[in-house]
């Protein structure tokens, strides 16, 4: 339990005043993004929960457009109220984590790039620091 205290005081300093009302906004709003405008099968959605209700083999968890989705165990670790969840609309199953500060950084680039990572081969959790490394260009 402690150590979830630490990493969430570590992302929290991360976010800017500024970060936090539009996060906050993000989920009065029920808000939702595109990955890429092309492309209308993956959407960026804001947890408003934890997936922390066993319900079979996944775990439930509320989140901002979609309501409800069923998260594989292997990301329900990393999934907290206010991180985003990349969500496949063809199966409404999340594929990956984002916190809200890398979310950020991914709108600024390439949405078609940024796509091609998630539809390939996704990466289970993304922070601001595995962004940077996955488009060391950007």
């Amino acid at each position: 339990m402690h150590g979830k205290t630490r990493v969430r005081l570590r992302e929290e300093r991360e976010m800017s005043n500024r970060e936090k009302e539009d996060l906050e906004r993000a989920i009065r709003g029920d808000k939702f993004w595109w990955v890429s405008s092309k492309q209308r099968d993956l959407v960026y959605v804001v947890a408003l929960t934890s997936a922390d209700f066993k319900k079979g083999k996944r775990f439930l968890a509320r989140v901002t457009f979609l309501k409800k989705v069923l998260v594989p165990h292997n990301l329900a670790v990393y999934v907290r109220r206010g991180r985003v969840l990349v969500v496949s609309l063809k199966d409404k199953e999340p594929i990956s984590v984002v916190t809200w500060p890398a979310l950020y950084r991914l709108m600024k680039i390439d949405d078609e790039l940024v796509y091609r990572v998630f539809a390939t081969k996704p990466p289970k959790f993304i922070s601001l620091s595995r962004v940077r490394s996955l488009f060391p260009n950007f």
